[in-house]
């Protein structure tokens, strides 16, 4: 395949957690956090060097309530060192991307990994917030509640 789908494939089967090769360019494995529950997709892109992490938030943001959440995965963005959240407008599609360009660089397995944590750690810390937009509650005192924990 290539040596960063080989690295994954060796990350993941490394491991005794459950996960699908969705194609030669993306796996998904569940992950179980403190706050819920969501899928990371790891993005294999061998061409540019590079590898995505998407931790996918199980999230379904009404319209009415869309301009709120941005707001709130804005504030939560700034300062954020590793990763950052997106979301689709129009999709309603709520993620935390972490990624690493690879090219002529020596890959690891502890690479892999602490993208993965870094994406784990931040949607647990925030998801119980953006939760709370969802409902209603105010975005700046749902990011400053998520940050002070």
């Amino acid at each position: 395949m290539g040596r960063i789908h080989d690295l994954v494939a060796r990350y993941l089967g490394g491991r005794e957690w459950p996960y699908e090769e969705l194609s030669d360019s993306t796996f998904v494995m569940p992950v179980a956090g403190q706050s819920g529950t969501w899928n990371a997709y790891f993005n294999v892109r061998e061409d540019e060097g590079q590898l995505l992490i998407h931790s996918v938030l199980p999230v379904e943001i009404p319209e009415d309530r869309r301009v709120e959440a941005a707001l709130y995965l804005t504030r939560a963005n700034f300062g954020l060192v590793v990763g950052n959240f997106e979301m689709d407008l129009d999709g309603n599609e709520v993620r935390f991307k972490t990624s690493v360009d690879m090219e002529g660089v020596d890959v690891s397995e502890a690479l892999v990994d602490h993208l993965l944590l870094a994406g784990i750690v931040t949607t647990d810390r925030y998801l119980p917030g953006l939760e709370a937009v969802i409902a209603g509650q105010d975005a700046l005192s749902c990011v400053e509640a998520a940050e002070s924990d």
